[in-house]
This record gives C-alpha cells, structure tokens and sequence, in this order.
C-alpha cells in the first residue's frame, strides 16, 4: 500500500491518500500555482519528489 502526502512550501498538508495500486493520479487542481512536495512511503521506504504547479 502507499501512502501518499502532498506538502505545500510552508509544510502543511494539502492532500493524502492510499492506494494499493501501481500507478495513480492526483488532482492538483484545486491547489493555486506555487512549490508542492510529494512523498510516497511503501513500507520502509519513503521518497519525496518536488514539483512546480504553473
């Protein structure tokens, strides 16, 4: 299962969810343009992926 968090640049939380699937998709669209920080965890492991919205 992941677990996934979208982080705005001042750290809060702006969307979670969980999925047991392989691929997915997050609407960002109701988040203004700015820096978003991803992080996905599995289990022990955990990667954080930055991203631009325009």
């Amino acid at each position: 299962e992941l677990q996934i968090k979208v982080f705005d640049n001042l750290g809060q939380v702006v969307l979670e969810q969980q999925t047991k699937d392989k691929q997915t998709s997050l609407n960002l669209n109701h988040l203004p343009q700015g820096v978003y920080y991803i992080n996905i965890q599995q289990d022990k492991k955990v990667s954080t992926h930055k991203v631009v919205k325009y």
